[in-house]
């Protein structure tokens, strides 16, 4: 059935309950569910030998006429879209049996939301730097390919990643539906849509800002964007602080304080985390190396053909590289060959023509095949030389380790007998309270009691970040990731007493910190989350790192407070030896 076929009408009565299976819908026989999203229930769907992916409306919002209209309008223009990479294909849509239905291509893998508990729940963070650029690079690019059309109500679910690694935006003829629905008051808007979508406003390619912005912090930090959450760069290691401000931009609450566009969001984000940071072979939901760890060899020096070269000036992003289940780029053929010198792109990975739609392996290419091969016979011999260079210097310090154990041995009895004479004296002072000298010492911890913090006023304009130039063009929104937010007022949170209750019984191990790390007092500013009840945000006199704020933090953290029905509690305090 044609996208505009059966949208005419709305029927007067809905199935009883949202479960179509075995139903069959705009000829297609509904199987097994996969999932069920914020507008649809999505399952597998078939006819004959085809497959394919039919969202069916909730009965509820089907009912209303503006959602039928807003698929009714979008479908067809989906349906007409030429470049699929980053976009589901549109079969068919519909109003069948008082079944609001949209078919699109059958999905072969996960939504990115899966992907992201899955990896939250081993590592506690998202996906790596650079994966997490890649995902929002080729979403964008999904974006950007539909000429104009924007989806409004972008998220987690929206995202699918096929077997092959293949990003696609599985909802595009679904999204003003669900801007339509929110409008309605029919779905409470989840807190990464736009704010201008959830007071019921318009959505626009501003809209798109936002959810882009707010899905990069959900790649990264691996749950989705909270008011008062963590900043990425502090929930996960290895995030540059400049990923902060960029979602804090993208998603500010005015649209046009945002991005201007996907695409210069897009361009940003690999900017800093795909071409400013060291490339590993990364696979969705794989861990990332660990640190310090090198994972791409040095830069070879090759001799380039002249039919190379030539291909060379042409500027065209045309390819992909798909490393795992992972794609990699776009990337014209100059950058592809600077990816082979570096040794980002090698022997073994695949490349796919945008434009022709066809893959083969990089060592078959006939331009860059032996472009590759000479690039791996370098490194092998750079290798192999390491390993003999390594090899006869161990050889060398072997003599001298042998004779540095015997002196170590020698040392090491001398200390021994050193520490036994200083115990037994030790003994001989020791009082005889049942404690000894070093407790009896008495550390004397002082612990304040804790106030709110003071409420910060509002500027009207832009907030440009210090450092040396760190910042972004054109300012920096508030994300309200720290203390700056005080708009939950009437929110549930923790009196000030209970609090204190709490972290006053940890005053020694408070403490206890100060005399390791050599200072004297410390000023705390907390964030306790409301349902958990454990410390999920923290400052040491104004910083975010360093010896105290980590051990403090391990402190902090240990914690465990009354659980609230609110976001959160802040408190700030002092302790003082």
């Amino acid at each position: 059935m044609s996208p505009e076929a059966g949208l005419a009408s709305v029927a007067t009565e809905s199935p009883l309950d949202g479960d179509a299976e075995g139903t069959a819908i705009g000829g297609w026989t509904v199987g097994p569910r996969l999932r069920r999203t914020l507008i649809a229930q999505v399952y597998r769907a078939s006819r004959g030998d085809q497959e394919a992916t039919v969202h069916v409306v909730h009965p509820e919002l089907a009912q209303l006429r503006e959602v039928v209209t807003a698929v009714q309008m979008r479908a067809p223009k989906i349906s007409q879209l030429v470049d699929h990479r980053n976009v589901s294909p549109t079969f068919g849509a519909g109003f069948e049996d008082g079944y609001l239905y949209v078919i699109t291509e059958p999905e072969d893998g996960p939504v990115l939301r899966d992907i992201l508990d899955r990896k939250h729940a081993a590592t506690s963070v998202g996906l790596p730097p650079r994966g997490a650029g890649n995902v929002i690079a080729l979403v964008a690019q999904g974006l950007v390919s539909t000429g104009g059309l924007f989806h409004g109500a972008l998220g987690d679910e929206s995202v699918t990643v096929s077997r092959s690694g293949r990003i696609a935006i599985a909802d595009l003829a679904l999204g003003p539906a669900l801007c339509a629905a929110i409008a309605a008051g029919a779905v409470k808007a989840p807190g990464w849509i736009a704010p201008e979508v959830q007071r019921g406003e318009p959505a626009g390619p501003a809209s798109d800002v936002y959810g882009l912005g707010a899905l990069l912090y959900d790649t990264l930090v691996g749950q989705p964007l909270t008011r008062g959450g963590p900043r990425p760069s502090e929930a996960a290691p290895g995030i540059p602080p400049e990923v902060d401000e960029i979602i804090a931009r993208a998603c500010a609450e005015k649209p046009d304080r945002r991005f201007s566009s996907v695409d210069s969001l897009r361009e940003l984000v690999m900017d800093v985390l795909c071409r400013g940071v060291e490339e590993e072979e990364e696979q969705v939901g794989a861990d990332a190396a660990p640190a310090g760890v090198a994972t791409a060899p040095p830069r070879v020096n090759l001799t380039i053909a002249p039919a190379l070269e030539a291909a060379m000036e042409d500027p065209h992003e045309r390819w992909l590289v798909t490393k795992g289940r992972f794609d990699f780029g776009p990337f014209s053929m100059k950058g592809l060959v600077d990816q082979i010198t570096t040794g980002h792109v090698h022997h073994g990975n695949v490349l796919f023509d945008k434009d022709d739609g066809g893959r083969m392996k990089v060592e078959d290419h006939p331009l860059l095949g032996p472009l590759v091969e000479a690039a791996r016979q370098q490194r092998d011999d750079a290798r192999r030389a390491h390993a003999e260079v390594k090899h006869q210097s161990s050889e060398r310090k072997r003599g001298v380790t042998l004779y540095g154990f015997i002196g170590a041995g020698v040392l090491a009895a001398v200390v021994a007998v050193y520490f036994i004479i200083t115990a037994l004296a030790a003994a001989k002072n020791k009082k005889i309270e049942g404690v000894d000298t070093l407790a009896s010492a008495n550390l004397n911890v002082t612990v304040s009691e804790p106030k709110k913090p003071a409420k910060k006023p509002r500027s009207g304009g832009n907030r440009r970040s210090g450092g040396g130039g760190g910042g972004l063009p054109g300012g920096n929104d508030s994300l309200t990731l720290d203390l700056s937010d005080d708009s939950d007022e009437g929110s549930a949170t923790l009196d000030m007493g209970t609090v204190f209750s709490v972290y006053s019984r940890f005053g020694n191990r408070l403490g206890g910190c100060l005399l390791k790390t050599g200072a004297s007092s410390a000023a705390i500013s907390i964030i306790i989350d409301g349902p958990s009840g454990k410390v999920n945000w923290m400052k040491v006199n104004g910083e975010s790192s360093g010896a105290l704020h980590s051990c403090l933090s391990g402190v902090m953290r240990a914690m465990k407070f009354p659980s609230i029905d609110g976001p959160r509690t802040r408190a700030e305090f002092d302790i003082a030896i």
